[in-house]
This record gives structure tokens, sequence and C-alpha cells, in this order.
């Protein structure tokens, strides 16, 4: 099965957040964590590639293109290497537009922007994730996102995925304009006014589809996700009767695709710490 990657921009600020020194020097952080508790962390991703995360500090990882160097003022943090994926983090000063700076440096080595895949297939949406994040070339894609502030400084997670594996948003229909469409299409879904979420990508293989949102909210399981249930209600979706223990909670939903065909699945919520995650899983009906 090819692999197709919609965001790698959450996994890898894990893995570089598990290694790097601390982002701003109020959070407390220790300078580095131990590689076998990062690995430990990491490990329900290790089955997407052969290989293990691999950190560096103070540089970027084997492999990381040289004309996606950040020229001065913005300073290397580190990066990490897992499977196809390389990354770095970048910090530039509170007073540098570093996304726009960093944009700079990729058209300057050729890069071109990607195809939005978030707003036209619909899902979670992430406040965090500004348009045209994806670039392309011909040996791959760069992602760009912002994962972190301070009073002085803002940092910057740049990810290079290779060609074999980049994301869909540089796929030759995506970019020539033509519509790379997943199995089902589902409604946008935004998060509560004033509440921060970050979109962690869909995957489909066959008649199978998931989505996920991470949110960092106070609000009741049982509010969050009847919140996100309604808006698949408005669009015409069933959900059935919501089960929740207060930490976890779960709807059956289903619906029925452009062919007629039935989808049924579950949109589960689960807590850990302070910090929520929303999954949607949908399965099609075998035809006859």
């Amino acid at each position: 099965m090819r692999l197709r990657i919609r965001s790698t921009t959450i996994l890898m600020a894990v893995v570089v957040a598990a290694n790097a020194r601390p982002m701003a020097a109020q959070q407390q952080e220790p300078a580095t964590v131990p590689t076998s508790l990062a690995k430990a962390l990491m490990f329900p991703f290790f089955s997407m590639f052969e290989d293990q995360p691999h950190f560096v500090v103070e540089r970027t990882p084997d492999g990381w293109p040289k004309d996606l160097a950040a020229p001065v003022p913005a300073k290397l943090v580190g990066g990490a290497a897992f499977g196809p994926i390389l990354s770095a983090v970048y910090r530039y000063p509170r007073g540098v537009d570093a996304v726009e700076a960093y944009q700079r440096v990729l058209a300057h080595a050729g890069f071109t922007r990607g195809a939005s895949m978030g707003r036209e297939h619909g899902g979670f949406s992430s406040g965090q994730m500004p348009e045209g994040a994806t670039w392309c070339r011909a040996d791959g894609s760069a992602d760009v996102i912002v994962v972190d502030s301070s009073a002085a400084t803002r940092s910057l997670l740049v990810t290079f995925v290779s060609s074999h594996t980049r994301s869909a948003s540089c796929s030759p229909a995506a970019t020539q304009g033509q519509e790379w469409k997943p199995p089902l299409a589902i409604p946008a879904l935004s998060a509560p006014l004033g509440v921060s979420a970050q979109a962690e990508g869909s995957g489909w293989n066959g008649n199978h589809m998931s989505t996920s949102v991470s949110v960092d909210t106070t609000m009741s399981a049982d509010s969050l996700l009847d919140h996100y249930a309604r808006q698949l209600t408005n669009a015409g979706w069933q959900t059935g009767k919501q089960l929740s223990d207060g930490q976890t909670a779960m709807r059956a939903v289903s619906t029925h695709d452009a062919n007629g065909q039935l989808w049924s699945g579950a949109l589960t919520l689960i807590t850990a710490g302070g910090r929520r995650t929303i999954l949607l899983n949908m399965s099609g009906a075998p035809r006859e």
C-alpha cells in the first residue's frame, strides 16, 4: 500500500520537541529529554515506517537539503529524522514574520505552493495551519508551521518529505487543479469559538477512512463532542445517542457517499491531561 501523507507537522512537532532545547525559558523544561523516553512516546507511530526516529540538536538531520537552511536572523534549534520525514526547527526574533521569511527561502529553492487539500475535502479544521503551508518541488514537499512563541522569539517547524511519500497536496492531480478525492466527503468541522484546535490529518484505505483533531479546551467532553456531532447532523448525517463517562464520549454516525453507498462509524472523544482528541472513523458497507 502506498502511503499518502495528509499531515506530518503534528507528528514531527512531537518528535522535535521531545529532544530539542526549550523554546521558552519560562516553561522551565529540561534542556534535553532522553532519547529512550522520546522513542517510547512516539511508539504508536513506528508501524508507519521501518526506521526509528533520530534526534539532533543545533544541527539539521542527515539528508536535509542544503538550500533549505534558514539564514540570519534565524537560529537553528535542532531537528529529527523519522523514516522519509526530515524536520528542522528554526527560531526567529519576535519582530520578524517567521513564516513569510522562511517562505522566501522555499521560493528561492525552487518550491511552489501546493494545493490546499483541507478546504476542498472538509474534515476537521485547524486554526494554526495557514493556507499554503505545503510547498512542492520535484524531490519532495515541505510544510511550514509556527510551533512555539515567547515574548522575544517565534519558532518554526519545517518538515521535508521525499517525493516517494510527499504530501497529497503535491500530487500531479492536485497541482494540475484536479481533485484528489477521498472515498467519503466529510463536512467541514470547526472547533468552538475561541478554542485552540490542531487538525491531525486524514487517511483512507479502501472502504475505511479516519480523521482526527487535537483540541485544547476546558469544555466538558459531552459539550465538545456534541459541538462536532451537531455539525455532522446539520450536514445531513445521522447521529446516534451520545455515550459518555465524563472523560470519553462516543456517538454512532452514518451517512451515504455520492454513489449511495452506506458508511457507518463513530465520532469519539478521548481525554489526555488537558487536551482532548476527537476521532472520526468510518467504514463503507460492502457492495453486493
